[in-house]
């Protein structure tokens, strides 16, 4: 079963776990967002030598958020700009997730 966190105190960052194993996260869910035309194709790359981390723009119906992708320890999170977006889509991205990996 899919589980949406919160951690952090601003709450606007989600990350998923219960997801199973697979090579490549950041692939999983870049080619998610692809299929559902949630990916908007603005990847940040700013820092990225030094930070270890990439950014990608998406949009869940006309929210904006971000995949961010942290490459040293193969970690993805989400984050939105306000708490309440974050939840809307985090739940709308667990139902992609579930439907995905039946």
């Amino acid at each position: 079963m899919v589980e949406i966190s919160f951690p952090g105190t601003d709450k606007c960052s989600f990350t998923f776990s219960g997801l199973e194993k697979n090579d490549n996260t950041l692939a999983f869910f870049l080619d998610l967002l692809a299929k559902n035309n949630m990916l908007t194709n603005q990847r940040s790359t700013e820092g990225e030598m030094f930070s270890g981390w990439s950014h990608y723009g998406c949009v869940c119906g006309n929210l904006p958020f971000s995949l961010d992708y942290d490459q040293y320890w193969d970690w993805v999170h989400f984050s939105a700009d306000t708490p309440e977006n974050a939840r809307m889509i985090a739940a709308q991205l667990k139902v992609l997730i579930e439907a995905e990996v039946r």
